[in-house]
């Protein structure tokens, strides 16, 4: 990626030849300063989202008496990722990849009938859990607004010179 930038440096990346878009990398400052470097009412109900989830998952590894790896994984992981997408922190958006392969990888450690067994608003909730992770990973991965917020970078429609 490059050395840190400084406060008000910018950095073109290159354009793709099929869209005409370039990434522009601008300073951890910048981005937090511009209006789209901020948390808005999706950020927020993104982040209410992991911790209603980990909180969920905790009232129910509870009930189990799961080992602590669980816990961890399962558990502590959205409650974590809910906390570094309010902190504007680069690596919650690997945490949420993470969160919805541990929600995967939950699904087919039991298998398609262990989730059945335990009921369909079980299953309904695992199943619309793994659909929100995946919209929201490709929200966070291709939105603008996540795009300056966490990866403090935005798409450029203009060349070098300022031509669009």
């Amino acid at each position: 990626m490059g050395a840190r930038l400084k406060p008000g440096e910018m950095r073109r990346g290159k354009r793709d030849r099929e869209t005409g878009i370039a990434w522009v990398q601008v300073s951890r400052e910048a981005a937090h300063g511009h209006p789209l470097g901020q948390l808005d009412w999706v950020m927020y109900l993104i982040i209410g989202f992991f911790l209603f989830a980990g909180l969920t998952r905790g009232w129910m590894v509870a009930g189990q008496g799961a080992g602590m790896a669980l816990v961890l994984g399962v558990v502590a992981l959205p409650l974590v990722t809910a906390l570094l997408l309010w902190m504007r922190a680069a690596l919650a958006r690997v945490l949420v990849v993470g969160t919805g392969l541990f929600a995967l990888f939950g699904i087919l450690s039991r298998g398609f009938d262990g989730t059945a067994d335990a009921g369909l608003a079980a299953s309904l909730w695992v199943l619309g859990e793994l659909i929100a992770i995946l919209a929201i990973t490709v929200y966070l991965w291709e939105g603008d607004r996540p795009n300056m917020i966490y990866a403090h970078r935005f798409r450029s429609y203009r060349d070098a010179e300022g031509k669009a």
